[in-house]
């Protein structure tokens, strides 16, 4: 496993240096702007790093190369959910602690609870992107999936910006808030929670399918 991540990681790092670098910007971006978009924007951008590694596997060849290595196809799926997993974690640790800094500078004190407010959200939604789009990948290839998860960004980017800016209590949206019933800041970390909860499951079914999906594929 770790042999097949450190594959990944200097591939993604020889090949896509400037996608990581285009994530520091936009999370700073977001920051700085409290816009929910551009931090969204760059949590997605590093859950695409499985479907970017993927694809190089692709057109190197390497994936008919690994059925004469000691890697079993279930280690090859697991890998890359934790890949996709270890690039998310890393991003939002990064947004947390610019975050964090931004409040000293600004306000002279750490605000935990907006932190998570927005950290678990960002959580759900590469989770969710994850899940929708590896189970494809594996099944037809990413230059055939290419279409979905371009179509699945567009929706989830869209959906995902418009409900964490309903959960950062946007003053335009306070008619949909109060509907949705997460007028308090308790109710938004427990409704968060709970949609986390839903996601790290379908997040761990979509492995599970992966996994039943790549072993009955011809290498």
């Amino acid at each position: 496993m770790k042999g097949l991540l450190l594959k990944d990681f200097y591939m993604i790092w020889k090949q896509a240096k400037f996608m990581l670098a285009l994530v520091i910007i936009y999370i700073l971006i977001g920051v700085v702007s409290d816009s929910s978009f551009w931090t969204v924007f760059s949590v997605i951008f590093m859950a695409m790093l499985p479907i970017t590694a993927l694809g190089l596997d692709e057109r190197s060849g390497w994936t008919s190369y690994a059925s004469m290595l000691p890697f079993s196809k279930h280690d090859i799926v697991v890998s890359k959910y934790v890949f996709g997993l270890i690039g998310v974690g890393l991003s939002v640790l990064l947004y947390a602690v610019l975050t964090m800094l931004t409040g000293i500078v600004r306000y002279g004190s750490v605000q935990i609870d907006s932190i998570l407010q927005m950290i678990m959200p960002l959580f759900s939604v590469s989770f969710l992107f994850i899940s929708t789009n590896l189970p494809i990948m594996f099944k037809v290839g990413v230059e055939k999936g290419r279409m979905w998860y371009l179509l699945s960004l567009m929706v989830i980017m869209g959906g995902s910006s418009f409900i964490i800016s309903i959960l950062d209590g946007n003053p335009g949206l306070g008619a949909i808030s109060g509907f949705l019933s997460i007028d308090t800041q308790a109710n938004q970390l427990i409704q968060s929670a709970s949609v986390l909860g839903v996601c790290t499951i379908l997040l761990l079914g979509s492995m599970k399918l992966s996994i039943n999906v790549f072993e009955k594929k011809d290498l």
